[in-house]
């Protein structure tokens, strides 16, 4: 999955045609519905091996627990929350990405549209509305 979210982020990056991101974010769709299904699986399946062994239902309490019964399903779960952080930092970039460009959109329009960017609207510390003429090749911070 993670794997997906690297491709789609690099096809939006390369400018890629509206076709290939959609079967992208489709194939996306189907393995996070896939993922929930499993996500839900496990957290049924660890609720029940907490009651039982009456441990607390937390990461940490799950993993020692893990640790002195079995190393093996201990690391594994260990690993499963790295891939998962993996995968939340592959996300974060993506939504960075999208907001990125988005802005970027909205901004080259602004542009191309004729409307002068010089005339913004701004608010004085009431909230009354100021017209402001900014010449453009002055700044003003």
């Amino acid at each position: 999955m993670r794997l997906c979210f690297q491709t789609l982020r690099e096809d939006l990056t390369n400018k890629m045609s509206v076709e290939a991101i959609n079967s992208m974010l489709l194939e996306i769709e189907k393995k996070a519905r896939a993922f929930q299904e499993i996500e839900q699986l496990r957290y049924d399946l660890v609720k029940e091996c907490c009651v039982d062994n009456k441990i607390e239902n937390n990461l940490e309490s799950v993993i020692d627990f893990l640790a002195k019964k079995n190393e093996n399903v201990a690391l594994s779960l260990s690993q499963l929350v790295s891939n998962l952080k993996d995968l939340v930092y592959e996300v974060n970039l993506l939504n960075e990405l999208i907001a990125f460009q988005s802005t970027l959109n909205d901004f080259i329009y602004r542009i191309l549209s004729g409307n002068s960017i010089s005339r913004q609207k701004t608010y004085d510390k009431s909230g009354k509305d100021l017209e402001l003429n900014l010449p453009s090749k002055e700044w003003r911070g």
